[in-house]
């Protein structure tokens, strides 16, 4: 059996003050950590650097993205995921999960669950990588799809597919059935034919 921690928060913690939260207890859980970001103007890719959030670079006309309107956010390493959801007035709930045991970085203790087992997925972004950008020092590529639109994703190739790589956690219930009881966000990673994908 494995299992799966994690530990929330209180209900009145915003967005910033989670990321605090988590970095100043341990540096090293949100360490080039990638974020996903729900707003009403928008959905992005965002990369976390210390406390700060890095915006992907703007296209032209558009303005800054603002941090008190976004309504959900999941920033995630490939050892743990922080999650937040807006409840009222840029303040809700955080919750941080992750296959190993956690330092204590929120303000409800540790909690755990056995797993059956688990299975890695793969998600592919719609667009394919069209030209590096420059931000604050990191890289960013731009995926572009007739269709879709464009999406800047923070890794440093272009021409290339894009996967969003996530596990998912088995349990069984009491009558036998299995069932997929959590997904976390592990990473971003590349491919191009069929060499092993590279994670960001």
């Amino acid at each position: 059996m494995k299992k799966l921690y994690w530990q929330k928060s209180g209900e009145n913690i915003t967005l910033q003050d989670a990321i605090n939260s988590v970095y100043r207890k341990n540096s090293q859980y949100l360490d080039s950590a990638i974020g996903l970001i729900y707003s009403p103007e928008k959905c992005c890719f965002v990369k976390i650097d210390g406390e700060n959030i890095e915006e992907p670079p703007k296209e032209p006309k558009e303005k800054n993205m603002d941090i008190a309107s976004v309504f959900e956010a999941r920033i995630f390493t490939k050892n743990l995921e922080l999650r937040w959801l807006n409840v009222k007035n840029g303040e809700g709930k955080a919750v941080l999960i992750s296959d190993a045991e956690l330092d204590s970085c929120l303000e409800i203790p540790s909690e755990s669950s056995e797993v059956l087992t688990t299975q890695e997925q793969y998600y592919l972004l719609w667009g394919e990588g069209t030209q590096n950008f420059s931000n604050t020092g990191n890289t960013w590529s731009k995926l572009i799809s007739s269709r879709i639109g464009s999406l800047y994703v923070p890794y440093n190739e272009y021409k290339k597919r894009c996967y969003l790589k996530t596990r998912e956690y088995f349990e069984e219930d009491k009558y036998g059935n299995i069932s997929v009881s959590e997904e976390r966000l592990i990473s971003l990673e590349t491919k191009n034919g069929n060499r092993e994908p590279k994670s960001y």
